[in-house]
């Protein structure tokens, strides 16, 4: 426990000097395009003033006041230029100064893991690393393609930078996020409200063991069924954990599953708190998720538009048809109803509800199981917010060494991203990378050198 937190702490420092390492280059990044700017603007004054100099003769120039000002406003405008270019240099020199950063996380990955463990982590990095500003660019060229002219003036930047710092602050692929991101507006949340929403699919994706993606496929898939505002999210996402904590099932699966029920759900008038709760208990009797969204589909159409026959059975044993049932007694009672009236007469059951796949998971249901519903129905209500059972899985997960592992590759790719949009010679920035990288292999070249040394002379 001592030696895994040690490991935590070497970790989140590596990732504490990247991002502020990532920050610093950023601000180097604006500064440099802001004096580039303005060097163009000067020089194409001065440009005009030369030429404009140049028109005028020698006695114009030395005796006349339109020509002294003149030569005076061009000589200021060129020592304006002079100490730009300077200036310029330095801030682009900063932008591609940050192989010791990557030194000093090498030196902490050396002194955490050893050198061979050290030096597989720094190149699990790397190889992650390797081409992930085009993978950015090429995969949020797709986000963009889902904005008109309007919303991508005005929030392609936020969410590029939205998109970066998620792929830092958790640890995501880069193909993921951007995935994530794309599904989230293609799914109708407003642009503005997107990387909020994904923040809040991040910790259900690391809670629940999942991608961000297939978080967010399942989320939207609730979203959209009912019509929920995204500021609802937090408890769709809560309500997904405390089903899988509760059934025999995972947040990937429900996500998968989910869409093809919700619909039909919501006109019956079953919550997804409700539809959710429905599938933790029929995994938990046995009944694979994949069988479970089949078995809810079919059993909601039985109940809901019953056939003629059908309907006279259902009115014969005093159990309630139609949405307004489904309403007013909730899906899974009446469900039950229906078990505990034929009891185990398979023939009177089939009556009631002739598709078969409807029939497994109504087969499957009892008196406990209604009890042990109802129990998981008043978690999933509840169990959201600060203390919640997620809010739990997210922290416990985000303690592990895998995911600071995670995190600090996260901050390298981000990183890599930041240089990517704001310098115009991404060569030079990758130069610089490698030069670091260099470093840090070199040290740990040195280190086994010496250990290997030790070993052989005998020494201590």
């Amino acid at each position: 426990l001592v030696q895994r937190t040690k490991h935590n702490e070497i970790l989140q420092k590596g990732k504490i000097r990247l991002q502020e390492e990532r920050k610093e280059i950023k601000q180097n990044i604006i500064i440099a395009q802001a004096q580039k700017g303005a060097y163009n603007g000067i020089e194409a004054a001065l440009n005009k003033n030369i030429a404009a100099w140049k028109k005028l003769s020698v006695e114009e120039r030395t005796n006349t006041k339109a020509g002294k000002d003149l030569t005076a406003t061009i000589s200021k405008q060129d020592a304006a230029l002079k100490k730009l270019d300077k200036s310029i240099g330095r801030s682009q020199r900063n932008v591609g100064n940050y192989g010791s950063a990557l030194f000093g996380v090498g030196k902490s990955l050396l002194g955490a893991f050893g050198v061979v463990g050290g030096m597989t982590a720094l190149v699990g990095v790397l190889k992650k690393s390797v081409g992930v500003g085009i993978e950015f660019e090429s995969t949020f060229k797709n986000v963009l393609t889902l904005l008109d002219a309007a919303d991508k003036k005005a929030w392609k930047g936020f969410l590029k930078a939205g998109a970066s710092d998620i792929i830092s602050d958790f640890g995501f692929a880069v193909e993921d996020v951007n995935k994530a991101l794309f599904d989230a507006i293609s799914a109708g949340i407003p642009a503005g409200q997107a990387i909020d929403f994904l923040r809040e699919n991040a910790q259900l994706a690391i809670g629940g063991v999942t991608g961000l993606s297939t978080a967010v496929d399942g989320s939207t898939s609730i979203i959209n069924a009912y019509g929920l505002a995204a500021s609802e999210t937090s408890k769709v996402t809560s309500a997904f954990f405390t089903a899988q904590k509760f059934g025999k099932t995972t947040v990937a699966e429900l996500a998968a599953e989910v869409g093809k029920v919700a619909p039909i759900a919501k006109t019956a008038g079953v919550s997804y708190q409700e539809l959710l709760s429905t599938f933790a208990e029929l995994t938990k009797q046995g009944i694979n998720t994949t069988e479970s969204a089949t078995a809810i589909k079919a059993a909601i159409t039985a109940v809901i538009n019953p056939s003629v026959e059908a309907k006279k059975k259902f009115d014969e044993l005093g159990i309630s048809t139609g949405i307004s049932a489904v309403k007013n007694q909730g899906l899974f009672t009446i469900l039950t109803q229906i078990r505990s009236a034929v009891n185990d007469d398979e023939d009177a059951l089939t009556e009631l509800i002739p598709n078969v796949r409807a029939l497994t998971g109504v087969a499957a249901l009892g008196e406990d199981a209604l009890i042990d519903y109802q129990k998981i129905l008043s978690q999933v209500n509840k169990d959201y917010g600060e203390g919640s059972s997620l809010a739990a899985a997210y922290a416990e997960q985000t303690d592990s060494v895998k995911q600071k592992t995670a995190e600090v590759a996260g901050s390298f790719k981000s990183l890599i991203v930041e240089i990517g949009e704001g310098s115009s010679g991404l060569s030079n920035a990758y130069k610089g990378i490698l030069g670091g990288i260099k470093k840090t292999f070199d040290f740990l070249k040195g280190g086994l050198r010496e250990k290997n040394s030790i070993l052989i002379s005998g020494g201590p």
